[in-house]
């Protein structure tokens, strides 16, 4: 069973529409939204699901600390992170269940959107693959992936939007624990639409500097 950990600002308009069909999927026990703009909370149906978990946050937390938070309170042991901006094949859920439920050895599992100029295996058939070993390019993974609840290792506080999902998987690598992907599988996202809505404002950048504070962090993972 899954515990769904989704940070938003309710910026991208197809969310709430996604929704409705995630809390569908008998494999997902809950929906934890870490809601990082309360004043922008749509009067939306699906919000009232007994399966959602709304986490009212008074000010912007940010995406790493959320997906710590979404992490601590979760009620299963299987983990799903997803991005606000995704659409992506509802049998992946299922898919990614199952394999965590029989692959004890599995570290990080994640999404490999399947864009040729990324060097990544294209989306052909959409019969959804699991396979080990890298990708020759990891781009877009952090914006679907899944953990085990007991393995999660918190993002450090420093770091606010970005690196949570390197950090991540750098923790595994570390650990000697397999990471997997996802491959041939629908997929959808314009990528960082609540990024882009707030990381040019200077104010923003005054308060996170996420690339220096990564190039200085010392024991990546540990």
């Amino acid at each position: 069973m899954l515990s769904v950990i989704i940070p938003t600002m309710w910026v991208p308009e197809t969310f709430c529409d996604f929704l409705q069909y995630v809390i569908k999927q008998d494999c997902v026990g809950e929906v934890i939204i870490i809601n990082n703009s309360i004043d922008n909370t749509p009067n939306h149906l699906w919000l009232d699901d007994p399966k959602i978990r709304m986490i009212n946050c008074n000010e912007n937390i940010y995406v790493n600390p959320a997906w710590n938070l979404g992490a601590k309170l979760a009620s299963f042991e299987h983990l799903c992170f997803l991005s606000d901006d995704v659409i992506v094949d509802l049998r992946a859920f299922y898919k990614a269940d199952e394999f965590m439920a029989k692959t004890p050895d599995m570290g990080m599992l994640y999404i490999c959107p399947g864009y040729e100029e990324q060097e990544q295996p294209k989306v052909t058939t959409g019969e959804i693959e699991i396979e080990s070993g890298p990708v020759t390019n990891r781009y877009g993974y952090g914006a679907f992936f899944f953990v085990r609840k007991e393995d999660w290792n918190p993002i450090p506080e420093q770091f606010k939007i970005w690196f949570g999902d390197h950090f991540t998987f750098m923790h595994f690598q570390e650990k000697r624990k397999v990471s997997y992907y996802i491959k041939n599988c629908f997929f959808h996202s314009p990528w960082a639409v609540t990024v882009k809505s707030i990381a040019f404002d200077p104010e923003f950048r005054d308060k996170v500097n996420d690339d220096e504070e990564f190039k200085n962090y010392q024991g990546v993972g540990k």
